[in-house]
C-alpha cells in the first residue's frame, strides 16, 4: 500500500509539471500569433511629387522626395530627402455651386467653382529632412534626421528651426518637436527643449530649458 501511494504522488507531480509546460507553450504560441505581421515594402518610386488637400479642397501641403517607399499593413509611406511646403490654413472654404447637375447622385461631391480652385494658397513654412514617414491616413508627417523648417524664407522676418526630428500634424494644423531645437532669426539665436507652431493662430511657443543670444546693431551676439 505504501509503494502504491508513493507511485501515485510521483504520477501527480509529473502530471503537474507536464501541464505547466503545456500551458507555457500555449501562452508562448498565442503571444507570437497576436504580434502584428511585419510590414513589407510594396512599391518604390523615385523623384516623386505629391499634393495633399483638405476635405474642402484647399491645398494643405505638398511634398517632393528623391525616393518614396509604400508599405503594407497600413504602415504608411517612407521618404528619402523629402522637401515639404506647408500652406497657411484658409478661413473661408472654396465656394460651392448651389445647383447640381441633373445626372449627379446625392452622394456625389459638391461642385467647386473654378475661381475658388485657382485661388493661390499662402505658404506658411517649408521643411526638409534626411528622411520622413507619413501615416496611412496622410495626416501625420514625421521628419527625421536633421529636420529643418523655415518661415518666410529670404525675408527679414525669416525664422529657421533646426532639430533632430519634428512632427507635422495636418489635422490639428501644428508643427512640433519634443527634442531640443535651435531657432535662428534676425534678432538672434534661441535654444529650447521643445517647440510648437500653431498654424491656424500663427503662434510659436517654446518649452523646457530656453536660452537666447540677441543680436545687437553691431552684428556681434551678446
Amino acid at each position: 500500500m505504501q509503494v502504491k501511494t508513493s507511485i501515485g504522488f510521483v504520477g501527480l507531480a509529473m502530471l503537474a509539471v507536464g501541464s505547466f509546460w503545456l500551458l507555457k507553450t500555449v501562452e508562448s504560441e498565442l503571444e507570437v500569433s497576436e504580434a502584428p505581421m511585419p510590414t513589407q515594402p510594396m512599391v518604390t518610386a523615385y523623384g516623386v511629387f505629391a499634393q495633399y488637400y483638405t476635405p474642402t479642397h484647399q491645398l494643405q501641403y505638398q511634398l517632393t522626395s528623391d525616393e518614396v517607399i509604400e508599405y503594407s499593413n497600413r504602415y504608411g509611406t517612407a521618404f528619402v530627402s523629402p522637401r515639404v511646403l506647408i500652406y497657411q490654413p484658409q478661413t473661408a472654404p472654396p465656394s460651392v455651386s448651389p445647383t447640381s447637375s441633373p445626372t449627379s447622385s446625392p452622394t456625389s461631391p459638391p461642385a467647386v467653382s473654378p475661381a475658388s480652385l485657382s485661388h493661390s494658397p499662402v505658404l506658411a513654412w517649408q521643411a526638409s529632412a534626411a528622411k520622413a514617414s507619413l501615416s496611412g491616413d496622410k495626416n501625420t508627417l514625421q521628419l527625421q534626421d536633421n529636420a529643418l523648417i523655415i518661415r518666410m524664407p529670404d525675408t527679414e522676418d525669416e525664422i529657421t528651426i533646426k532639430g533632430q526630428d519634428m512632427r507635422y500634424d495636418a489635422d490639428n494644423e501644428r508643427i512640433s518637436s519634443e527634442r531640443p531645437v535651435v531657432i535662428r532669426h534676425r534678432l538672434g539665436v534661441k535654444h529650447a527643449d521643445e517647440f510648437n507652431v500653431d498654424l491656424a493662430q500663427e503662434t510659436l511657443d517654446f518649452a523646457g530649458n530656453v536660452s537666447a543670444q540677441y543680436q545687437p546693431a553691431s552684428g556681434e551676439p551678446r
